[in-house]
């Protein structure tokens, strides 16, 4: 199966505390996260392998655009 980035989604997710990003290693979320993901999808949630390229879908929004490599976004 071939992972899917959606370009331009989660950046919303930056401004409300960092629920994952800023949790102390003792207090972290994944273990809760990765067992309701088994729960859902009835598999073990894995992290894919490196130099494994997504699929793109999806676009920037203009003032994300700035912050994205030129050659990420064709130029």
């Amino acid at each position: 199966m071939l992972p899917l980035m959606l370009l331009g989604e989660a950046a919303r997710h930056q401004f409300h505390g960092g629920v994952v990003a800023d949790a102390r290693p003792d207090a972290s979320p994944f273990a809760s996260f990765s067992e309701e993901y088994s729960k859902i999808h009835d598999a073990l949630f894995k992290i894919c392998p490196l130099g494994l390229k997504p699929a793109y879908r999806g676009s920037f929004s203009g003032v994300a655009r700035r912050f994205v490599a030129p050659q990420a976004s064709g130029g």
